[in-house]
């Protein structure tokens, strides 16, 4: 039987030092595999599950999870500002609804 996905609102995305960090209310217990979709102002976060892998997102807190593959470098302040103030979530954050 295949897992099946569940989708989050990502409230925030912040570019840092050691990689992007997305706002979402996830409930994860420990670092998962994610996939990202509908992000603007930052496509190369963005990855469709019938063909890419997933990003590896490291657990920060409750609502904090962390791409470290992905730096974003190029990417500039006022697109994820953009992205952050638009209004309304304008990606969702999709995982496995099956937790180790």
């Amino acid at each position: 039987m295949q897992p099946e996905f569940i989708y989050l609102p990502i409230t925030s995305i912040d570019v840092g030092e050691s990689g992007v960090q997305l706002t979402a209310e996830h409930g994860l217990a420990g670092d998962w595999p994610v996939w990202v979709r509908g992000v603007s102002g930052m496509p190369d976060l963005n990855r469709d599950p019938r063909n890419a892998l997933p990003w590896r997102a490291k657990r920060l807190d409750a609502a904090t999870l962390e791409i470290n593959a992905l730096s974003g470098a190029g990417c500039s302040r006022e697109a994820v500002s953009w992205f952050t103030t638009a209004g309304g979530p304008g990606g969702r954050l999709g995982g496995h609804a099956l937790h180790p």
